[in-house]
């Protein structure tokens, strides 16, 4: 995620936008569905690392508790 895609396209025009303005915006609404998509693929990343180090805590574990290790 970029730093000007963190950035509400719609930042600065708060004085003349009316209420319910996210609702209608089409920059707000592209803007909004590719940052849920950049998160969702962020945390997908992350999550994959913590899986693969969670079997591996998994594996020694059961190795240790078989006296093994």
């Amino acid at each position: 995620m970029t730093a000007s895609g963190n950035i509400c396209p719609c930042m600065g025009c708060a004085a003349d936008r009316h209420p319910g303005c996210h609702d209608s915006c089409g920059k707000y609404q592209t803007w909004q569905s590719r940052r849920r998509q950049e998160k969702r693929e962020k945390k997908e990343k992350m999550l994959a690392g913590w899986e693969a180090d969670a079997r591996k805590r998994y594996a020694i574990r059961q190795g240790q508790r078989r006296k093994r290790i």
